[in-house]
């Protein structure tokens, strides 16, 4: 397995935050009355998009 450059990182990192926080504001959308669901659902799917994308920025082997 390849190691992440610090680009992977930070975008593994990003991903993994905004995948969680996506899918906690669409499982609690009933609480939260005033958020929108699309925006819930884009966040979720840039988190994946991020979390797909890191795994383009991988070290050269040496």
């Amino acid at each position: 397995m390849k190691k992440l450059s610090q680009t992977g990182k930070t975008l593994i990192v990003i991903g993994t935050i905004l995948f969680v926080w996506g899918f906690g504001l669409i499982t609690n959308t009933i609480s939260f009355g005033l958020i929108n669901t699309t925006i819930s659902f884009s966040v979720l799917i840039v988190g994946i998009v991020c979390c797909i994308a890191s795994n383009f920025f991988k070290l050269a082997k040496s």
